[in-house]
């Protein structure tokens, strides 16, 4: 799923003629988190755990990743 997750994000959200990789159109939370879920995906972090480490509840967390994700 990381793996999907990585290739969405590349495939949609950066620019494909710029050598500079920037994100486009994701928050600083949605990045902090797909940053986190990177870090400790061996330990396979629920969404509760990745939502209370930046700060947000479950269920607006989730909201804005399937938002800028397109994933749930």
């Amino acid at each position: 799923m990381l793996y999907r997750l990585f290739t969405f994000i590349l495939e949609n959200h950066l620019p494909s003629d710029s050598a500079e990789m920037t994100y486009q159109n994701l928050t600083l939370p949605i990045l902090t988190a797909v940053t986190y879920i990177e870090t400790f995906y061996s330990h396979n972090p629920s969404v509760e755990e990745v939502a209370k480490y930046i700060g947000l509840s479950t269920g607006y967390f989730s909201r804005l990743f399937r938002q800028q994700l397109g994933e749930p």
